[in-house]
C-alpha cells in the first residue's frame, strides 16, 4: 500500500484523458451505489459532475430528486 497526497493525486489526474476519467467515476458510481449502497453518496458524486460536465454520460444514473 502507498499512500498518495493530494498533490500526488492532481498530478496524476492530469495525464489521465477523459476515457480513464470517465471510466474511474463509472466505477466510483458502481462502488457508492453496490458495494457502500449509499444512494445519498451517489447523488452528492453526481450533482458535483453534473456542474462540471453536464453531459457526461454518468448522470444517467441521476434522478430528479433533490
Amino acid at each position: 500500500m502507498k499512500v498518495i497526497t493530494d498533490k500526488d493525486l492532481r498530478i496524476q489526474l492530469r495525464t489521465w484523458d477523459y476515457h480513464k476519467q470517465n471510466v474511474a467515476l463509472q466505477g466510483m458510481v458502481h462502488f457508492l451505489e453496490h458495494i457502500e449502497e449509499n444512494p445519498t453518496a451517489t447523488r452528492r458524486l453526481l450533482r458535483f459532475v453534473e456542474d462540471i460536465d453536464p453531459n457526461n454520460s454518468a448522470l444517467a444514473h441521476l434522478d430528479d430528486e433533490n
